[in-house]
């Protein structure tokens, strides 16, 4: 293999497929990065056996061929050369040169490509349906949906995000570990109704860990693609389970030129909008994201180390938060409220952070109880397609 790329754009490339490479494996061809020329371009493929990326970059060919190198040594090895084209040489499939101006400045030991994990539905084309958004707005969904997810392993459906369509004209994003949930309507833009699906209520539950890694790539898209003058729109589309072995969610960045396989979770998904609160006891706590972060970490030091109870007693105009731990002390905070009735109810105090680092800064938070042992649902006038909810604590004394 002979390839010559230019040094920013093979930075930028293992940057975006740092989050699909694991720092820890069995496996060491997975701590590597597939170098490989199928086309005019360079592919740098990354898995991590259930979430793989294909990132292409422009480059010279002049020898066809791939090649695999650990990841770190190769971003390592090119942050120090200075800015222009670099030339990319492999000559027996396992070592890689590094040049500038026909001469070598690293000599990378890697693996033959073949080790590298066979990809077979990274080779195929996009599909002919697929769903299209906004990738700012793609960006803020996943930002606020994706940290509610389980890491709880037992559990495989939780550990994902749900994607639910909404007869074509958007989709749902949801995740919870079963304390707390987040959900948020994303509306589709200008795009077809996702592929083979009948049922307006489809649901598809995809992996927590590949849909988080997304949010660094959304980002970065959407300022690629403003500095581009492009379209801000990324697309989505499913590959069938069936000759695949299993599904899987694909996400082409247009800008970017990468692709992102995301592995589909095993198991059935709760029906998450049939547990959102219809009625409510009428007591409420209204304030904004800052304020109210502001008061939970005031108290939170004094509260359960393992549960981080904090007692929430709403009034009219103001809500006062208690942290209470025998041997440890009592710390108490208010809170302005806009909402209105009286209800004590306790809450897991980082839950609730949670939920106020997914919304915006300054942003209105209101968290409306069923009851004192009802789930809480929470909204914002800021993201208005946005909801929470949050599973009270038995309060004790």
């Amino acid at each position: 293999m002979r390839v010559i790329v230019d040094k920013a754009d093979l930075i930028v490339a293992c940057k975006s497929a740092r989050p699909f490479v694991p720092r820890k494996s069995t496996l060491p061809v997975l701590h590597t990065v597939r170098l490989a020329t199928p086309t005019d371009n360079l592919h740098i493929y990354g898995t991590d056996l259930d979430n793989t990326v294909c990132v292409r970059v422009s480059a010279i060919v002049s020898e066809p061929g791939a090649v695999c190198v650990p990841l770190d040594v190769l971003t390592s090895a090119i942050a120090g050369i200075s800015d222009g084209d670099i030339e990319l040489v492999s000559t027996d499939g396992e070592m890689l040169d590094v040049l500038v101006d026909g001469k070598v400045c690293a000599s990378l030991t890697g693996m033959p490509s073949d080790e590298f994990p066979h990809l077979g539905f990274a080779d195929s084309s996009p599909a002919n349906s697929a769903l299209g958004f906004d990738v700012s707005a793609l960006h803020g969904t996943l930002e606020r949906v994706t940290p509610f997810s389980s890491r709880d392993e037992t559990r495989p459906s939780l550990c994902g995000v749900a994607l639910e369509s909404q007869s074509g004209v958007g989709v749902v994003f949801a995740s919870s570990d079963g304390h707390r949930l987040a959900a948020e309507f994303l509306p589709l833009n200008g795009a077809d109704v996702w592929p083979g699906v009948g049922d307006p209520k489809h649901i598809r539950v995809y992996d927590g860990a590949g849909m988080r890694a997304l949010v660094k790539l959304c980002k970065a898209e959407a300022r690629a693609q403003k500095r581009m003058d492009m379209t801000s729109a990324v697309l989505v589309s499913e590959i069938d389970a069936s000759g695949q072995g299993v599904g899987r969610l694909r996400i082409d960045f247009w800008a970017s030129d990468t692709s992102v396989w995301v592995r589909e979770c095993e198991g059935p998904y709760p029906r998450y909008a049939q547990v959102r609160p219809s009625e409510y006891c009428g007591a409420s706590l209204d304030t904004d994201t800052d304020a109210l972060s502001v008061a939970v970490k005031a108290v939170l030091p004094a509260a359960n180390k393992e549960t981080h109870q904090i007692v929430f007693q709403m009034q009219d105009r103001f809500t006062r938060l208690t942290a209470c731990t025998p041997g440890v002390g009592e710390l108490t905070q208010k809170v302005r409220s806009d909402g209105s009735g009286v209800l004590r109810v306790g809450y897991n105090g980082r839950y609730v952070l949670d939920l106020c680092k997914a919304l915006p800064k300054h942003a209105q938070i209101v968290i409306a109880p069923m009851s004192e042992s009802g789930a809480a649902l929470v909204t914002s006038s800021a993201v208005p397609n946005f909801w929470g909810l949050l599973m009270p604590l038995r309060i004790s004394t």
